[in-house]
């Protein structure tokens, strides 16, 4: 595992960090550190993650073609389109969010309030109104992202549909019509979540190619899609499978597709051994971080040392978030850099801190755990910090090769292709369970993407650490 140099010029910054994270400057023995400010954040040159943005509320959107009444018959209990609604509507409410509500057709129609998109949990919203106004002969999809990705704001949009891509969800091809949307959606850093739910159902399926109308299946697909916020996209889904049984484990299924992997912020279990290492605890925003010190003459003498695992995921599993599968190889880094000027804290000036003219590589494989690294900063390796003083250093592991996401090929199995050949065998075999037409061709396009935009390795955890080295 190779280490870079950074050559970036340190910059003011204001991130959130979680508090464990964060390692304080130390005091040697002989010259007190600098006391940083409150706002000490502010003051180091790199950042863990980029600036998370405020949550900006939901946006639902309801497909209100006929077909979709399917999902909502009387006599199926409990249905996974009124666990969503609610679980959005509260949700809301906590966070003090606003959730608003369209529905889709050929066109897309606001609703009132919570209780209008209610009524969509059951088969009369998705007929005619009392004046005989119909939208439900057609679900443009493709209009429906365009608005999406078109909005630019801050809030999480969720999309309740079959996906049934026949010719009359889009107008043009899907791989423009569906994949502008869909790729600017990507190409901008925010993150699609894919939910497949084998929901019961119970009517015809409309626009079967080559075929007509299909009935007999009892059960379909239903999708949920989530844009936004990567965070936003996770937490979200968490929160439905969390808490609705409709939206996990054998009938539910989740892929992630997006540019800016990263995963929660971990902290690292940072342990000392031999000679020449303090560590100690400071009170910082009424914070414990720790804190250490080197005194290279005697870590050299006694083989003191700082180590660590540093896992890519914070289960050890192969997911780096869920619905995202690990697929390629680990790649750890480390970016050094050393303060310079101990006068303009407050200000956080530039200059303050400058990339350490030799850099030390603490990064070694674990041959039992290729989803972990092994972090250990020694009497060897310590020894590329040879001016004293205090030095700031950005750990990073990343990956590369996340696409095609092996997490999205149950879009591959639960799609049914559009040649005649195919729709006829699979309609012939009287299917009680039925598939979605050409949703492999949405994640080929999303994966096909996001292979397009890996031109190096994607981080997907960062930490800090600071150490003040004296001789």
């Amino acid at each position: 595992m190779g280490q870079r140099r950074s050559t970036a010029n340190p910059a003011r910054w204001v991130a959130q960090m979680l508090p464990a994270m964060a390692l304080a400057l130390a005091a040697c023995d002989s010259t007190p550190a600098p006391k940083l400010p409150k706002s000490d954040v502010s003051c180091l040159p790199a950042p863990l993650k980029p600036n998370p943005k405020a949550a900006g509320g939901y946006q639902v959107y309801l497909d209100r073609s006929f077909s979709m009444s399917g999902y909502v018959q009387p006599g199926f209990g409990p249905i996974a389109l009124a666990d969503l609604l609610n679980l959005l509507k509260s949700s809301g409410e906590s966070r003090n969010l606003p959730v608003t509500y369209s529905a889709f057709g050929k066109k897309i129609a606001p609703l009132a309030n919570a209780a209008a998109a209610q009524a969509f949990t059951a088969p009369a919203a998705y007929g005619c109104d009392t004046n005989g106004a119909c939208d439900n002969q057609e679900s443009l999809i493709d209009q429906t992202l365009e608005d999406i990705s078109a909005n630019g704001d801050d809030r999480l949009s969720v999309v309740v549909t079959d996906l049934w891509l026949d010719n009359k969800s889009f107008r043009g091809t899907i791989d423009v019509a569906l994949g502008n949307p869909l790729r600017k959606i990507l190409d901008e850093g925010k993150a699609i979540g894919v939910l497949g739910i084998d929901a019961p159902y119970a009517g015809s399926v409309y626009d079967v190619p080559h075929v007509g109308k299909y009935a007999g299946a009892t059960r379909r697909p239903l999708f949920v899609l989530l844009i936004g916020s990567i965070d936003e996209v996770t937490n979200t889904y968490r929160l439905l499978a969390s808490r609705s049984p409709l939206m996990r484990g054998d009938v539910a299924r989740y892929a992630l597709f997006t540019a800016a992997p990263f995963t929660e912020a971990v902290s690292p279990e940072f342990k000392v051994s031999g000679g020449g290492i303090a560590r100690g605890v400071v009170f910082r925003d009424a914070e414990r971080s720790p804190e250490f010190r080197m005194n290279v003459a005697t870590a050299i003498a006694r083989h003191g040392v700082i180590k660590a695992t540093v896992a890519a995921t914070p289960d050890g599993g192969t997911e780096l978030r869920p619905g995202l599968q690990w697929n390629g190889e680990l790649r750890a880094t480390s970016h050094w850099w050393r303060l310079a000027d101990n006068a303009n804290l407050k200000q956080c000036s530039a200059g303050m801190w400058n990339p350490a003219a030799r850099a030390p590589d603490p990064w070694k494989r674990m041959p039992e755990n290729d989803m972990a690294a092994a972090f250990a900063l020694d009497d060897g390796t310590s020894m590329s910090l040879s001016v004293p003083g205090h030095y700031f250093m950005l750990g990073e592991l990343s990956v590369k090769n996340l696409y095609p996401n092996p997490s999205s090929r149950w879009m591959e199995e639960w799609s049914l292709g559009d040649d005649e050949a195919t729709v006829k065998a699979f309609v012939a075999s009287r299917p009680i369970q039925f598939k979605a037409l050409k949703l492999a061709s949405i994640a080929k396009l999303m994966n096909d993407e996001l292979v397009s935009l890996e031109k190096e390795a994607r981080p997907v955890v960062r930490f800090p650490l600071v150490v003040t080295m004296h001789p």
